[in-house]
């Protein structure tokens, strides 16, 4: 075996000039094709060598990966049907297995990578994926016990490893999802984006020095490291440290400066920190980077509306949801600029679509209660601020606001009662 890929694909370049039909120097540089990126030459020597041996598997094999190379997946998929039906193997049902699973079919790819498993129940990879898809399926204990059985066959296997905490982290259970990245981390200790993922999962259970510590190695590890920055920031932003989180952002938008969610957080740490001017900014600037998102826009109107820029909030809103109609935060805080200008018919109708976007959504709620005591309207806030509570019982601002109105409608014994609910209580001795 020659000691270089070009090395080698010339040689079989010069077999071919004296025997041109000669299958193993087709079938090699179909092979190599990949490797030296001359796909076209490497398709055309493969399509040669199959019309000699149309049922050669290592040609099928070679094929099925040049056109998935070449960004033909249906074409591979072919190639690796045609294979299958001469002679199944594990990594053709494994290569299938990731080409349906990158087009949505996961059912196809869950009995693809189960029949890989079976061909090779020693490959922990083919294990992996089944968890990967019966995750996708929203099959979530058999999901699992795949990952146990990767592990089983391979302890050390990082992959399943990490896709077990996962799992928990998807379900918030970040007891056991913290300890699977500490496993994880067990065999690949210098990994940062896993030291990002065990922070969050301790940032998740108010563990904020020990997430920290996590953040400051992950970014030590890797100066580069987007996330590592970003993760920071929200910690920083989270215990009052606005400086800090300022230059965590800042240092994740060198790294990336056209991420729209890096500008938009950052904006809301400077604004926190009454850099108002350099809020906007980056609002303005995440909005050319994408005019047309939602989300964007209705974080400018919220700055906008902060700063008592009610026009400029409202042309925000109206933007984001002429963007996406069903934006619905952008609803709710229109809503709270129309309070602002005493335009409560206008507040009730933007409400409305909130509630009928977000369904029993308690802080609307309660929030159409309050336009409605506005309104004098008190019976009808009630309704309003009793639906918020039956959603929320520990809503503690729809409960001032019932009490509120209460007293308006002469129950002074309720409106105490629900002031009574909002009382710190005397710790015992």
């Amino acid at each position: 075996m020659l000691a270089r890929d070009d090395d080698a694909m010339n040689a079989y370049r010069d077999g071919l000039k004296v025997e041109p039909e000669h299958l193993g120097s087709l079938i090699g540089v179909g092979f190599l094709s990949r490797k030296t990126n001359h796909l076209d030459e490497g398709l055309a020597a493969l399509n040669t060598a199959l019309k000699i041996s149309p049922k050669n598997t290592e040609a099928l094999f070679d094929r099925a990966m040049v056109w998935a190379a070449k960004g033909d997946p249906k074409r591979a998929m072919e190639d690796y049907g045609a294979l299958i039906a001469v002679k199944p193997s594990a990594a053709a049902h494994y290569n299938r297995a990731q080409l349906l699973s990158e087009a949505g079919d996961h059912e196809g790819s869950l009995a693809d990578y189960r029949k890989a498993a079976e061909l090779d129940p020693k490959d922990p990879d083919a294990l992996n994926g089944v968890g990967i898809e019966l995750g996708e399926l929203d099959r979530g204990e058999e999901e699992l016990k795949a990952y146990d059985a990767a592990l089983k066959v391979d302890p050390a296997n990082t992959a399943a490893k990490v896709n077990k905490a996962i799992y928990h982290a998807d379900r918030e259970d970040w007891p056991r999802a913290a300890d699977a990245y500490r496993v994880a981390l067990l065999g690949q200790p210098k990994r940062a984006d896993l030291h990002v993922a065990l922070g969050d999962c301790l940032l998740n259970l108010d563990q904020e020095a020990a997430a920290r510590k996590e953040y400051d190695l992950a970014v030590k590890l890797d100066p580069k490291s987007e996330d590592g920055w970003r993760a920071r920031a929200v910690l920083n932003r989270r215990v009052g440290r606005l400086r800090d989180a300022i230059a965590d952002y800042g240092r994740a938008l060198a790294l990336a400066p056209e991420n729209t969610n890096l500008l938009v957080n950052r904006a809301a740490v400077l604004s926190l920190d009454d850099r108002d001017a350099l809020a906007m900014a980056d609002l303005d600037a995440a909005v050319r980077l994408a005019p047309k998102s939602a989300f964007v826009l209705n974080n400018r109107g919220l700055i906008n509306a902060e700063a008592n820029r009610y026009d400029a909030a409202l042309t925000d809103y109206g933007q984001a949801i002429a963007a996406d109609a069903d934006y619905e935060p952008a609803y709710y805080n229109r809503a709270d600029v129309f309070i602002s200008q005493d335009r409560f018919d206008r507040a009730i109708r933007d409400l409305n679509v909130s509630l009928r976007l977000s369904p029993g959504d308690s802080m609307t709620l309660a929030r159409k209660g309050y336009v409605y005591s506005l309104l004098k309207d008190y019976r009808r806030a009630l309704e309003e601020l009793d639906a918020a509570l039956a959603a929320d019982p520990t809503y503690a601002q729809a409960l001032k606001w019932r009490a509120d109105v209460k007293a308006l409608l002469g129950d002074a014994a309720g409106a105490e009662e629900d002031r009574s609910k909002t009382r710190p209580t005397a710790s015992g001795r």
